[in-house]
């Protein structure tokens, strides 16, 4: 004779545990990637910030200077 046994157990009590793992690893996997795109933007930004100043001080050299700066006197306390 070849006899199954079957338990019943209810969804919930099965799916429990793997759902709330489920919304941990979503959880790490947000952060994570949150944290190496501000760990790649930061550095990226450090180093383009050079390039960006030579191209605005070839600018100024051309004279095609987009910004307007206004240079005031200061007057003496004396």
């Amino acid at each position: 004779m070849n006899w199954l046994i079957a338990i019943a157990v209810p969804e919930s009590d099965f799916m429990g545990q793997i759902n709330k793992n489920t919304r941990t690893t979503i959880l790490l996997c947000s952060a994570a990637l949150l944290l190496s795109t501000i760990a790649g933007v930061l550095p990226a930004r450090w180093v383009t910030l050079p390039l960006l100043l030579n191209e605005a001080a070839k600018d100024i050299a051309a004279r095609e200077c987009a910004l307007l700066l206004s240079v005031g006197l200061m007057k003496s306390a004396n």
